[in-house]
């Protein structure tokens, strides 16, 4: 939920976005202060638990995980948090080398470093600090500025000061940055500039915002099965809808919901019924995703008399986010035990998950004719989705996670690394890297996303097939819309370096192009890769660029591409 996803090159670039998005010059009262959160490495805990350790190399730092703060930090993020975990054995809110060794004196960073909620004091539950006293010390000589919620700071540095165990230049030091802040933001002139009654009332939930709102819903929702073009949906098709949580508000909402209130969300019931005339809604499942005969029965019942069936399905939107961590990610079994009841209709059937994640469909994706990733789309879910569902808005989005076919893939990602024994190939025999019980491949790759039209990829070109380093290497695809309705396609290109002195990812995402083609039409897609998307990070965090060989992939998603390659001298 606080990610852009498995990617490096697209979590940099959302999160340069962000920054310029929220905080803007800073010197308005329409804009915020930015901060990073969690720095660094947060995405790697163990087992995907909250608050869990991290154990990663420099070399993987660097290149997988640090990118995407950097990133931020070179957008002017004008603050910075610490992370809950550990990096090399020491918690992040006193680790030398990632506050001052890499974000000040690599970075440049000149803002101000905040704790995670007592993330100080925390050092004493990790075994890195003796008491309160030690956390404070250890986290203001590390670096760290503002202690939130840990109180260790205000109890103890008049103490460490006095004691000679801090400087007044320390102190001084991080008193300074967060001053700073406070007036470039206008707040020792004007304190309450964002507590207007008045702007609130005015800017808040309109009607404008609303339709923003479901344009970012519409835009999200992701097309992963769509068998003999069964959506979209004609508005007088006879629909029965099915699952709870199609009619619960309580639902549509995930963990950081802010001021978000429940009833002034859109549910995909109240969004459907102001677009399809012929719908009748039963329950199917309960709150807590269990079944039973009655609840079943009624469901048949509706499904047989109808001629599609739309079943909402997944988990509840208070399951998303922090402290959610789950085990199994799966479709719940009162839901597959409906969905098998369904599918003994004979009716076709569409299939929208609504989940804070990727969940694993491998069990539900073959009861279902049509497959929709629906997400928790906030207050405009209903509306975003009812207007897929019938066409008004062709599905583009794509699959920022790799969606797992089985929990022991966990974590499953399209750019990870070959091994001395790469996947067998059919009729291989034993000893390669592989399972025994599923493919090595997750069920819908990083990427993913079809539409209610079909794009064709040819004619890749290379303007050279050897460069020089300081020259960009010209790529040219055509894209055709060979389907029926006119729509947009993520054109993505990846690159991978052959060989390096540090093994490289099978696969990475250098560009994108969002396109809109009329059903039909045809356009010549261009990119151009500079020695920067060749490069990549030593462990001292050094870009470096080797010559060799590489490869150049271009396709709607990471799995089904082209390739070219090309030499760099």
């Amino acid at each position: 939920m606080e990610g852009a996803g498995e990617d490096t090159y697209l979590a940099s670039l959302a999160s340069a976005a962000r920054v310029k998005g929220f905080q803007g010059s800073l010197k308005d009262n329409t804009h915020v202060m930015a901060c990073v959160k969690h720095f660094a490495a947060y995405g790697a805990v163990e087992g995907g638990r909250e608050y869990n350790t991290v154990d990663v190399s420099r070399v993987q730092a660097f290149n997988k995980y640090l990118p995407p703060y950097k990133a931020a930090v070179d957008a002017g993020a004008a603050s910075v948090m610490n992370a809950f975990n550990i990096f090399e054995g020491v918690p992040a809110s006193a680790n030398k080398f990632l506050i001052n060794d890499v974000l000040k004196k690599q970075w440049g960073f000149t803002g101000f470093l905040v704790s995670d909620w007592n993330s100080f004091g925390e050092m004493i539950a990790h075994g890195y600090a003796a008491d309160g006293k030690d956390a404070a010390l250890k986290a203001l000589q590390a670096g760290s500025m503002m202690d939130m919620e840990g109180k260790v700071s205000v109890q103890y540095l008049p103490e460490l000061l006095k004691e000679g165990k801090i400087t007044i230049k320390q102190l001084d030091e991080a008193v300074e940055k967060i001053l700073m802040a406070k007036f470039k933001m206008g707040l020792f002139e004007e304190p309450y500039k964002f507590s207007d009654e008045e702007r609130e009332k005015n800017t808040l939930f309109t009607a404008e915002h609303k339709l923003l709102a479901k344009e970012a819903a519409t835009k999200s929702v992701v097309l992963l099965k769509n068998n003999n073009q069964l959506l979209p949906l004609k508005k007088e098709t006879k629909i029965a809808l099915v699952g709870f949580y199609a009619q619960s508000k309580d639902d549509l909402f995930d963990f950081w919901i802010g001021q978000g209130k429940s009833d002034d969300a859109v549910t995909l019931l109240e969004g459907m019924k102001s677009r399809f005339t012929h719908l009748r809604f039963s329950s199917g499942y309960l709150a807590d995703n269990s079944t039973n005969e009655d609840l079943i029965a009624e469901a048949v019942k509706q499904a047989n008399d109808a001629e599609v069936i739309v079943v909402n399905i997944g988990l509840s939107g208070k399951m998303a986010g922090e402290d959610r961590a789950l085990t199994n990610p799966s479709i719940p079994e009162g839901q597959i035990a409906l969905l098998k009841a369904l599918k003994a209709t004979g009716k076709p059937i569409v299939a929208i998950v609504s989940a804070g994640r990727p969940l694993i469909l491998t069990e539900a994706e073959p009861l279902t004719d049509a497959l929709l990733q629906g997400w928790i789309l906030g207050t405009e879910h209903g509306n975003a989705l009812a207007e897929v569902l019938d066409g008004t808005y062709n599905p583009s989005a794509k699959t920022v996670m790799s969606f797992p076919y089985a929990v022991g893939q966990i974590p499953v990602y399209y750019n990870h690394f070959n091994t001395g024994r790469p996947t067998a190939t059919d009729g291989a025999g034993n000893w390669y890297s592989r399972y025994r019980d599923a493919p090595n491949e997750p069920l819908y790759p990083f990427g993913f996303g079809l539409s209610y039209t079909s794009f064709k990829y040819e004619k890749l070109e290379l303007e050279k097939t050897v460069i020089r380093k300081n020259e960009p290497l010209m790529i040219s695809v055509r894209l055709t819309n060979t389907g029926k309705f006119d729509g947009e396609e993520i054109v993505q290109l990846y690159i991978r370096d052959i060989t390096a002195s540090i093994v490289r990812p099978v696969k990475e995402l250098k560009g994108f192009e969002k396109i809109f083609l009329k059903a039909g039409e045809s356009k010549i897609i261009r990119f151009a890769i500079s020695a920067r998307e060749l490069s990549f990070y030593d462990a001292d965090g050094k870009l470096v660029l080797e010559p060799g060989k590489f490869t150049v992939f271009v396709g709607g998603n990471s799995r089904d591409v082209i390739e070219a390659g090309f030499s760099l001298k």
